[in-house]
């Protein structure tokens, strides 16, 4: 299991202070689960996810004039990180996730049901000699992984080179364009309408996520597809693998787009990755979790899924 001080490397250097936020929740959704509308030519389906609002981050109290170290960074806070109405404060908040901010998205798009599988991401390899051919085998091997299972020791340089390989390999016929969620669409879909640390609820058990704890006996990633998907029809947005996005790493969301557009920045050394994984604690499964790594980090969490973007 990856150590709790690995998981974050930057230092924390904004002190925050929120007001309450008007929270509207994401368009109504279906008590059935959204059947896919789209297949490529590489067999990866896609489902529909309808414009919404939503409230993006976490919240957490901090008393005034008391001072609160940050688990991960020697910066000392004394401020008050606010919630937004009908949200309540997560102990495992940190100012990385604020402030919590309404995000609108106008237009929908199709995610990818599931993450990128290794038969899906073997086909790009054996198409393109990618240079990370040889490590991508030898580490996905190590579980005895077959081609259902989610490839992973990806990078977001690989990420960022599959998708463009699927621009140019797809046919005329596909008009969609192929790429990474940003990080406002990565969340607003993993929740699905809901404000809760994760879709289904405030607690996880071992028949819910793919997740680092000894009572799961884990040992490995599942299958994708292998637990509940969540009401978009998106199955394992919490665990088995962790999840690039598109966006640069910023220290909180001061700044951050309001209307689901990738984050950029003039220089970019450090990425977004979401959702936890197979070997992460529980707090870092949560829907408002956020984690970070250069362009080529490659380890035995890192993931991807695609969205599909018509033109």
């Amino acid at each position: 299991m990856m150590p709790r001080s690995a998981l974050h490397t930057l230092p924390l250097v904004s002190i925050l202070l929120l007001f309450g936020i008007a929270v509207q929740s994401a368009q109504a959704q279906s008590t059935a689960t959204p059947q896919p509308t789209y297949k490529n030519f590489l067999g990866v389906q896609f489902v529909e996810i309808p414009p919404g609002t939503f409230v993006m981050g976490s919240c957490q109290h901090y008393p005034i004039n008391q001072k609160n170290q940050h688990p991960q960074s020697d910066t000392l806070i004394t401020a008050i990180t606010g919630c937004a109405p009908n949200h309540l404060p997560d102990s495992d908040a940190g100012v990385y996730e604020a402030p919590q901010h309404e995000v609108t998205i106008k237009r929908g798009f199709q995610m990818a049901i599931h993450e990128v599988t290794i038969g899906q991401y073997m086909r790009f390899l054996q198409e393109n000699r990618h240079l990370n051919t040889e490590d991508f085998l030898r580490t996905n091997s190590v579980y005895g992984q077959k081609a259902n299972y989610p490839v992973l020791h990806v990078g977001h340089r690989d990420a960022i080179a599959f998708a463009e390989w699927m621009n140019r390999r797809k046919p005329n016929s596909d008009r969609g364009i192929y790429r990474l969620p940003s990080e406002t669409e990565w969340e607003y879909a993993t929740r699905a309408g809901s404000t809760s640390r994760y879709w289904w609820g405030s607690t996880i058990t071992c028949n819910k996520a793919d997740y680092g704890d000894s009572r799961c006996n884990k040992t490995g990633p599942s299958p994708v597809g292998s637990y509940e998907p969540n009401p978009f029809g998106l199955y394992d947005v919490h665990g088995n693998v962790a999840e690039w996005v598109a966006d640069c790493w910023h220290n909180n969301y001061i700044g951050i787009p309001n209307d689901g557009s990738v984050w950029t920045s003039e220089n970019c050394p450090l990425y977004v990755y979401r959702g936890g994984s197979w070997s992460l604690y529980p707090e870092f499964l949560r829907s408002a979790d956020r984690k970070v790594g250069m362009q080529d980090f490659r380890y035995i969490i890192t993931g991807f899924r695609m969205v599909r973007e018509l033109p």
